[in-house]
């Protein structure tokens, strides 16, 4: 019995969030582009949308370490993926970039970009 009311107490709670921490980006000119490192990816059930938000810098982001892809849109990850981001600019630059789970309506992380040196 108390395992069935941990259980529907759990389904109340609605999915489990994306819990990740990613590490600042920085780079000083004349280099254009930094990167973080992987992060691996660990959450209950099926794919979940990634959001992000940002200002005037180039963000792409890698799953699995494919390619980079430019952020345009949401996309999708998968539970044990590995995703990192890399941020290019040619102009000094500082700000965030927030990181948003639409699956489950709660953000995840921000980090850092932080670009000098132009």
């Amino acid at each position: 019995m108390s395992a069935l009311l941990a259980l529907l107490g759990a389904a109340r709670l609605g999915p489990i969030e994306l819990s990740a921490t990613w590490a600042d980006i920085s780079f000083t000119a004349p280099t254009f582009q930094g990167a973080n490192a992987n992060v691996t990816l660990t959450f209950p059930g099926g794919a979940r949308e990634i959001q992000l938000t940002y200002g005037e810098v180039g963000i792409e982001y890698r799953i699995n370490s494919g390619s980079y892809t430019s952020y345009g849109a949401p996309f999708s990850v998968e539970s044990g993926d590995t995703l990192n981001f890399q941020a290019t600019s040619l102009a000094n630059f500082s700000g965030d970039v927030d990181i948003f789970d639409v699956t489950t309506d709660r953000a995840v992380d921000t980090f850092a970009v932080n670009v000098d040196g132009y």
